[in-house]
């Protein structure tokens, strides 16, 4: 087997060419025997397959990585639905509270009462009424 270092008056495309035992090679280069070559052929193959294969078991652990993130998130989104849906119960409640106490306040102003419009209409219509008769006897 000859080595030789790479020249850039050399073309760039790959050349072959068959040689027999004391031929002079036509070009600067690698001399493989076949049996040499087949082997070469074969580890790159190999290479190639060992690749592949760790290619996909990449794949499957980034979709498996990928998978978990996504249970993850979707834990967190529930967590945080049940969240805003108790915040959102929370208010309704508070509000009703609000409501109710407001009613309260409003309902415990005596003053604002209808019915108490109505004795006092009546007994100042009686007051003047007698003031009017009283009046009128003198």
């Amino acid at each position: 087997m000859t080595a030789s270092s790479t020249s850039y008056s050399e073309p760039t495309e790959p050349q072959r060419a068959r040689l027999a035992k004391g031929d002079k090679a036509p070009f600067a280069g690698v001399l493989l025997t076949d049996q040499a070559l087949a082997k070469v052929i074969a580890g790159l193959e190999g290479q190639v397959a060992a690749l592949k294969l760790q290619l996909e078991r990449q794949k499957r652990e980034q979709a498996a990585q990928l998978e978990a993130a996504k249970k993850t998130c979707d834990a967190q989104l529930v967590g945080e639905r049940a969240k805003a849906a108790a915040a959102a119960d929370g208010f309704k409640t508070e509000r009703k509270l609000y409501t109710s106490a407001l009613d309260k306040a409003q309902a415990s102003k005596w003053y604002k009462s209808p019915y108490l419009h109505f004795i006092l209409g009546s007994v100042v219509s009686g007051g003047i009424c007698a003031a009017a008769t009283v009046g009128a006897r003198r």
